[in-house]
């Protein structure tokens, strides 16, 4: 055997070097990382705009509720605009869950007093010639807002305890 062939055959068996098998690795890494935020703030968005289109729909709901002939008023609780009032009337809510008490403003949704899914929401009566305020839980920002119906505002609507 001479020494080309000796030399050739060691530059056939050529492989990666375990820096470049590093370079990949760390590589693959940070696109996971960047994944794995994106996602997680994409979930939350979703959850916050679900969230939001329950709360939008409790309001729609009590104002049809404020309109019907036969009610007087706003609705003072969830049960009048909740489930069962679906099956006889227009302006029963489903697929909405009420929570009873507060959210708790905290940084993850493990705490009790944050809600168990986006279609849940807190129902507040202000009053049956005021309105309602219906608060649910912005994922992204992790607090409650609140949407009104009526004439209820911040100011002339201030509890923060669902029924």
């Amino acid at each position: 055997m001479s020494l080309t062939n000796i030399k050739t055959k060691l530059q056939a068996q050529e492989g990666f070097t375990i820096v470049e098998l590093l370079i990949v690795i760390v590589v693959i890494a940070i696109l996971a990382a960047i994944t794995i935020v994106s996602y997680n703030g994409i979930t939350a968005r979703a959850n916050t705009t679900s969230a939001q289109s329950a709360a939008s729909t409790v309001v729609k709901k009590s104002e049809a509720y404020y309109a019907d002939a036969s009610t007087s008023g706003y609705p003072t609780t969830n049960a009048a605009i909740g489930a069962a009032a679906a099956a006889s009337y227009p302006y029963g809510v489903t697929g909405v869950t009420f929570k009873a008490g507060t959210f708790t403003n905290a940084a993850t949704t493990a705490s009790a007093g944050l809600p168990t899914s986006p279609s849940q929401v807190m129902f507040i009566s202000c009053g049956a010639t005021i309105g309602n305020k219906i608060g649910y839980w912005d994922y992204s920002a992790n607090a409650i807002v609140y949407l009104y119906s009526g004439t209820a505002t911040a100011s002339n609507c201030t509890s923060t305890t669902g029924i």
